[in-house]
């Protein structure tokens, strides 16, 4: 089988080849791990937690492995119970007593349940989903090309490409970077002439999920940006006709942070954050967004927002319009004359307990 990841994996690109220091890159608690000890009673035996989430949460399990399988395959031709069972084999004698007697609970949870499984399996899975952090976009390499609507995996999330298919509107300056840009033009052939945009638009995620997003940002030196309104980054919501519901805009050379909520003529927009000072061109900058879109609009939602570890937004209020959304990222602006460029690194989305979600139509894809 040609597995990009398990070629990387043994060729030691990831530094998990042979002698390398495992335990370096695959932390000691692991996705499935957070997720129980979210559930289990505070001091209970490692096993017995192990045990009761396998055996009470089996159908939450099926879904999420079905989930990161069909993406497995999708984005690296490989089948997820090979790459489990191969990333255990590196990362199994790093890890605490503790978790590696959760790892064996679950196990036999499982099949108690009837599920038949392996601790192996259970292990590396554990530790891929955090591995796969180290996913990388090589769009030259691994995918079609760069042209719009073609598919680009970042973070473990399968992303579809927005761009005026210019040879600079999309690339990869390096395995963990994408490089976004738009010159006077280039407009989406979705859009019309009054929008200019070059992103990656993510699959949608169900209403009343806390989302988590952290990646680095930088915006690369230029002529300052006059443009009516550009947004760096946005939640939009599952439909053509609303505005985003939380957005990333730079005012000029200044960040700002904006919700919205409500249809139509009540809809309104709220300034969440604003800098006051213009943002320093060819920095990166560490963001880290946690947001809530509730089901219903009359329900509260929730927007809390890090940069540079320092906490910018603390929002808990209206938010959206009730009904799931999706993470873009790049550069969507009115036109103006000025060219610009920006860099992501490091994005990953994750829901609860750092389950990667994703959209129903990937996973047909995958079949």
């Amino acid at each position: 089988m040609d597995s990009i990841m398990l070629s990387l994996i043994l060729s030691g690109l990831l530094g998990l080849g042979p002698g390398s220091d495992a335990d370096r890159l695959a932390p000691s608690e692991g996705w499935i791990a957070k997720a129980i000890r979210a559930e289990a009673p505070e001091g209970q035996d490692a096993y017995q937690r192990g045990y009761d989430f396998g055996e009470n949460d089996v159908a939450m399990l099926l879904d999420a492995w079905r989930v990161h399988d069909a993406m497995t395959r999708m984005s690296m031709d490989a089948d997820l119970e090979e790459v489990a069972t191969r990333t255990a084999d590196l990362v199994t004698d790093g890890l605490s007593a503790d978790t590696l007697r959760e790892m064996e609970g679950i196990d036999d949870g499982l099949n108690t349940a009837g599920q038949s499984t392996s601790t192996e399996e259970i292990i590396g899975w554990n530790a891929f989903m955090d591995l796969s952090l180290h996913w990388a976009a090589k769009i030259e390499d691994d995918f079609p090309g760069a042209e719009s609507g073609n598919p680009v995996a970042v973070g473990g999330t399968l992303y579809t490409i927005q761009t005026a298919d210019k040879s600079y509107s999309l690339t990869a300056p390096a395995p963990d970077t994408l490089r976004f840009e738009v010159r006077p033009g280039d407009n989406w052939q979705h859009d019309s002439p009054r929008y200019e945009r070059s992103e990656i638009a993510g699959p949608v995620y169900p209403a009343d999920e806390m989302l988590e997003v952290t990646y680095d940002l930088m915006i690369e030196p230029g002529e300052p940006n006059q443009a009516e309104w550009l947004l760096i980054g946005q939640f939009h919501a599952d439909d053509a006709d609303t505005p985003p519901p939380l957005a990333i805009e730079l005012d000029h050379e200044k960040m700002e942070v904006r919700a919205r909520f409500g249809h139509g003529e009540g809809g309104e927009t709220l300034t969440l954050y604003r800098d006051e000072t213009d943002l320093e061109r060819g920095r990166y900058y560490r963001m880290r967004i946690r947001a809530l879109f509730p089901d219903d609009e009359e329900d509260e939602g929730v927007v809390q927002i890090w940069r540079d570890g320092r906490q910018i937004v603390d929002y808990a209020g209206p938010l959206g319009y009730g009904y799931g959304v999706y993470w873009k990222v790049g550069i969507y602006r009115r036109p103006v004359p000025e060219a610009l460029a920006v860099n992501i690194r490091n994005l990953f989305v994750t829901g609860e307990d750092g389950l990667i979600v994703a959209a129903e139509e990937y996973l047909d894809l995958a079949d």
